[in-house]
């Protein structure tokens, strides 16, 4: 009995690893603090003219919006021009349905078939 308490109660093993990886998202984000901080790349600070160069309030909401929106991708371009084929056919639906009701082509239509 005082065996199985052991089993029951065990922990999984354990090991020290710790993977190694790069992440873009992340070295982004420090290339972007450094910009705005006004460090460049070898850590040397940079003049006001720089900085300016450097960084430009506003342009990387701008592009992260655009590329979360899809503005100016092909896929965008596609759905567009799938919108519009689909409005056309609508509207070249309902004008043969308009047409159809508002002549006598249905009550011409039954006088032939059947004989009326």
């Amino acid at each position: 009995m005082i065996g199985l308490g052991r089993v029951w109660n065990r922990k999984p093993r354990q090991f020290d690893y710790k993977p190694r990886y790069f992440d873009p998202e992340k070295e982004q984000r420090e290339l972007r603090k450094k910009q705005v901080l006004g460090v460049d790349h070898n850590e040397r600070h940079l003049t006001d003219e720089e900085r300016k160069a450097a960084y430009v309030p506003g342009k990387y909401l701008n592009t992260s919006i655009k590329a979360r929106r899809g503005i100016g991708s092909t896929k965008m371009q596609k759905k567009r021009k799938s919108n519009l084929a689909l409005i056309v056919a609508l509207v070249v639906i309902g004008l043969i349905t308009w047409w159809i009701v508002t002549t006598d082509i249905i009550r011409l239509f039954l006088e032939r078939w059947l004989g009326a």
